[in-house]
Formats: C-alpha cells, sequence, structure tokens
C-alpha cells in the first residue's frame, strides 16, 4: 500500500466523488467514507526525486479506491467548505470531507506537495520546463469496483 513506502502529509476522513457529466453533478464513489491523504513516496530509480500521491482507501475493507499523481497543471477548486475537486484531461476527482477543518488540512497538504514538486523541478533541469509557473497537474486513476487494482497480492 501507499502507507507502506511513504510518508502522508496530511490524512483525513472524506467521501471520494466522481463527475457524472450526463446528470451534470457529482456522485458518491461507493458511497462510504474513506481515508485520504497527500502522501511523498520515495524516491525510486526510475524518477529520481520525490513523488506526491492522492491516495484513498475504504475505511471498511482497505480497498484502493483513489490515486492521484501529482504533475503539472493542476486544477484544484474549493467549490464549498466541504467539497474540492480536481481535474486532469477529462477526469474529474472531488472529496466531500466531514468538517470544513478537514477539507483546510487536506487544502494544506496539496499545497505543501506542490511547492515541494515545484521547487523539485527547479533543481532538476531533466524535468518538463513548463513547470515555471508552479501549476502542477495529477493523474487521477479509479479502479473499477471488484477489480482487483490496488488490492493485496
Amino acid at each position: 500500500t501507499a502507507g507502506d513506502t511513504s510518508s502522508y502529509i496530511v490524512r483525513v476522513k472524506a467521501v471520494v466523488m466522481t463527475r457524472d457529466d450526463s446528470s451534470g453533478g457529482w456522485l458518491a464513489q461507493d458511497g462510504c467514507l474513506s481515508r485520504v491523504g497527500v502522501c511523498r513516496l520515495l524516491p525510486t530509480e526510475l524518477l529520481g526525486r520525490n513523488t506526491f500521491l492522492i491516495h484513498g482507501e475504504r475505511l471498511k475493507d482497505k480497498q484502493v479506491i483513489l490515486e492521484c499523481f501529482l504533475k503539472k497543471d493542476l486544477v484544484y477548486t474549493k467549490a464549498t467548505p466541504t467539497f474540492h475537486h480536481w481535474k486532469v484531461d477529462n477526469k474529474k476527482c472531488g472529496l466531500t470531507f466531514q468538517s470544513p477543518a478537514d477539507a483546510r488540512a487536506f487544502d494544506r497538504g496539496v499545497r505543501k506537495a506542490l511547492e515541494d514538486l515545484t521547487e523539485g523541478s527547479r533543481s532538476h533541469p531533466e524535468t518538463d520546463s513548463t513547470n515555471e509557473c508552479g501549476v502542477l497537474s495529477i493523474m487521477c486513476v479509479n479502479p473499477e469496483p471488484g477489480s482487483a487494482y490496488g488490492s493485496e497480492p
């Protein structure tokens, strides 16, 4: 799991939401409360630098239901005090928090990760130079219910 090889900047309880463009609304991915965090993955030989991940797992069974790797061009929106969402390409992900305090803590964690990534990219000239504006993006991976993705071997 992400917790085995990482350190969390922040962890909160929230409901993972997905965008339903056909209705124009947001739907709870599974209707269950999840533990969601922003974590720093340990540098690997492949990446050679820190990587940050938004990681969510259902509380009831530890099933991973949300993994978003932070990269450039993140569009992060604080829609309400307890609902934040973000977009990458055509994929939209969101979280409904239990309290405004949890939402603020999560927002601070995302911003901290983005700052660290921006500073790290300046010290690695081989990375994408379009990162100069300090805006980052994520790639969302939402496994289908019942899939083996994210489950223990």
